[in-house]
């Protein structure tokens, strides 16, 4: 195996891994590989599959013509459906 340096990983980063070492009764090195080898697909698992909507957070576009038609068209009750 290699030996790597890893460079401004964040407090708040190393004090998790620390957490789930203690937890796991492992060591921090363990959890830092599993962690890595999870994040970049490399764990026999493949790569994580998300199912939430994270990925879109933020890509929202202002849409005058689309507001406009949700306050008049989708705002109307259709009697026919309501029967």
């Amino acid at each position: 195996m290699k030996q790597i340096t890893l460079r401004d990983i964040d407090e708040r980063t190393i004090a998790r891994a620390r957490e789930i070492a203690r937890e796991r009764g492992t060591s921090f090195n363990a959890v830092c590989v599993e962690a890595l080898a999870r994040g970049l697909g490399t764990d026999g698992r493949g790569q994580r599959r998300f199912t939430d909507l994270s990925g879109f957070i933020g890509d929202w576009e202002e849409d005058p013509a689309f507001d406009a038609y949700i306050k008049t068209e989708l705002q109307q009750v259709d009697p026919e459906l309501w029967r």
